[in-house]
């Protein structure tokens, strides 16, 4: 599956970068922005300060990460159309290699043109990952800091941003109640973190099995994981499912009709990962295990009747279960979707490759 296929969500994809936590955020909405202390400046012009009186947004990047790649337009339009009244940065931050922030970084920026069209910082002595994002407790890029006043007035994805930006240029943002939100949105992060660590102990038993070839072993290792504790019903299914897809399993169509049958599954997004797991799988899935992923593709059309990539995932279900009509009809209702809703030139290419592949 390409990346292009995540564009367009609610919230764009994140990538987690090496960023050293800190025992306890420093930085948070409300407070005073630290200083742009970067390494230098690539495009734009240089900015030495967070002037009183005006409205900044700061946005962190990396050449390597897709996800902050597929970001960047969008924040180009955001600058043009607030152009006068919110000035834009982008800071690359945690590069492969200290060379890159005086070469792949100039030559990305050369390469993208008018496409990232606003001013473009390196923070090539790690200066601003400290003060900024590790502060506030953000492991993850893309991720966009608006400032005014001097004073911090939102953290979060650029996707996310249109709505507090306009608010914030406006004068009607409410600070502290965005505050109220962010340290919720922290401290569940913070829990989730924690249930990685917990996984990834909890899983070693699974990779063991799993390459000992014993496949039965490792799902019955990953139920009693579930069992123990059910809150990690919702990262742990999607991985057995991957793994039952991959290895061919006879029952993982079963599998994935009831976990999208549960509270945490049957969220559109969550029934689109695991379908597209199966369909997508390089392993031929049982007969059974593709009619039960065209159930979970009708499903998934009647939750969410306007998102193409779901109209795109059932068609893939219909044409591994050899119906080549509602294939063929459920692939174009995704490409006029993705038309309709002018998604990304990458994602309708794939799209309409499909309809061609059914028929179209």
């Amino acid at each position: 599956m390409s990346k292009a296929r995540f564009f367009g969500a609610a919230v764009a994809l994140l990538v987690t970068v090496a960023i050293q936590a800190q025992d306890k955020i420093t930085l948070n909405v409300g407070d005073k922005a630290p200083p742009l202390s970067v390494g230098g400046w690539v495009k734009g012009t240089p900015i030495k300060s967070l002037a009183p009186g005006k409205t900044y947004v700061v946005e962190f990047w990396a050449t390597w990460c897709g996800p902050c790649i597929q970001t960047i337009p969008h924040l180009t339009e955001l600058a043009k159309k607030f152009k006068g009244k919110a000035e834009f940065v982008g800071i690359s931050v945690s590069e492969n290699k200290p060379a890159d922030y005086t070469v792949a970084v100039p030559a990305f920026v050369k390469k993208m043109g008018a496409k990232m069209e606003y001013n473009v910082a390196v923070d090539s002595k790690q200066v601003m990952v400290k003060s900024w994002l590790a502060a506030a407790g953000e492991n993850g890029i893309p991720s966009a800091f608006i400032v005014k006043d001097g004073v911090i007035a939102w953290i979060g994805h650029p996707a996310g941003m249109d709505e507090p930006l306009a608010q914030v240029v406006a004068g009607k943002w409410d600070i502290a109640a965005h505050k109220v939100e962010r340290e919720a949105a922290v401290r569940k992060r913070a829990e989730e973190m924690e249930s990685m660590r917990k996984l990834q102990k909890l899983f070693g038993p699974v990779g063991e099995a799993l390459k000992a070839g014993k496949n039965e072993e490792a799902i019955a290792i990953m139920d009693d994981i579930i069992r123990q504790d059910p809150k990690l019903e919702s990262i742990v299914a999607p991985q057995m499912i991957a793994i039952m897809a991959e290895k061919g399993m006879k029952e993982t169509g079963n599998r994935l009709l009831a976990f999208v049958q549960s509270d945490w599954g049957s969220e559109a997004a969550s029934m689109n990962e695991m379908l597209w797991t199966v369909v997508d799988s390089k392993t031929k899935q049982s007969y059974e295990t593709y009619e039960n992923a065209v159930k979970v593709g009708e499903m998934l059309m009647q939750k969410a009747p306007d998102n193409a990539m779901y109209w795109d995932s059932a068609a893939m279900a219909y044409h591994k279960a050899n119906n080549r009509t509602k294939a063929l009809e459920t692939q174009r209702r995704a490409v006029e979707l993705a038309k309709a809703t002018k998604a990304p030139a990458e994602l309708l290419e794939e799209l309409m490759a499909r309809l061609k592949l059914y028929g179209g």
